[in-house]
């Protein structure tokens, strides 16, 4: 296995139609790449996409940002998350907001509710076990996925994979895929986060996040922070798993979890009783949200 993925060079991603990225976040991330970044043109990008305006006030306003008062203006989000903090979110949001192939809608609608499960849980945990960023992890969350419906919606018979995954004692969906149709979702998903300029730590995640047990056995090739990523998804993955029982790919990530788990968990020092009150307390809050 090699120690990175590099889809670039896949010639299977020539078959797929990568999301393209939004203007304004082209706009956002042009901005904030400037030597002085001008909070009050971001601020104006993104009040001028009315839906993405919408979407980043409900993510700012959620649990996961823990604010004792509602943030009700875009001008106060900027101000009060930092550039580099509203860039994730933006991001995160303008991705579900352009991913939708028409087909599947029931099946599209369960992914991102399970997604959006995986991003808040993973946030959640990111402040409480690590020093990796709440808005890097949340990002991860929605990311680390989108190379599913993509394929999906490129391949007809793509469910079908899916549901052979799930069945017990079945290969790892990742090498279902790769034997099928020469590539599979993490690197699709690697594809999308590089064309949408996220940081390469977190691309690099995407891209290998169902490697973890290679990268733990040789984690002196691998950034911490990569490492740090992949662990919190695997926990946020199974707290999804435990919240709707039915989840989207629920017997694909419950079956991974049984070989990862030990190992996320080990990664931050953290002890399985303490691990399932922590559990706990995410489920009553994805409840409430």
């Amino acid at each position: 296995m090699a120690s990175e993925v590099n889809p670039r060079h896949n010639d299977a991603l020539k078959g797929l139609v990568l999301p393209t990225m939004p203007e304004s976040l082209q706009q956002v991330q042009a901005e904030q790449a400037k030597a002085e970044a001008d909070g009050d043109r971001i601020t104006a990008i993104i009040a001028g996409d009315v839906s993405l305006a919408a979407e980043v006030l409900k993510t700012v306003n959620s649990p996961m940002f823990r604010r004792r008062q509602a943030i009700s203006s875009i001008p106060n989000a900027v101000m009060l998350l930092g550039l580099d903090n509203v860039l994730n979110v933006v991001a995160a949001v303008a991705l579900r907001n352009t991913m939708d192939c028409g087909q599947n809608k029931l099946l599209l609608t369960r992914f991102w509710d399970t997604a959006g499960d995986v991003a808040f849980a993973a946030a959640v945990l990111a402040r409480e076990l690590s020093g990796v960023p709440a808005d890097m992890a949340y990002t991860m969350g929605l990311f680390h996925d989108c190379g599913i419906p993509i394929m999906m919606c490129r391949h007809a018979d793509y469910i079908d994979v899916l549901r052979t995954a799930e069945q017990a004692g079945s290969r790892p969906l990742v090498e279902l895929e790769q034997e099928r149709y020469g590539v599979h979702h993490a690197q699709v998903g690697y594809a999308v986060s590089h064309a949408w300029n996220l940081r390469e730590e977190l691309c690099s995640a995407i891209g290998n996040h169902h490697h973890f047990p290679y990268m733990m056995a040789h984690d002196e090739a691998f950034d911490e922070l990569v490492l740090s990523l992949i662990a919190l998804l695997k926990m946020a993955e199974h707290i999804s798993n435990e919240f709707r029982g039915t989840a989207f790919r629920n017997g694909v990530d419950d079956v991974e979890w049984e070989r990862v788990g030990m190992l996320a968990l080990g990664h931050f020092d953290l002890e399985p009783d303490d691990f399932a009150d922590i559990v706990a307390n995410i489920i009553q809050q994805l409840g409430q949200s």
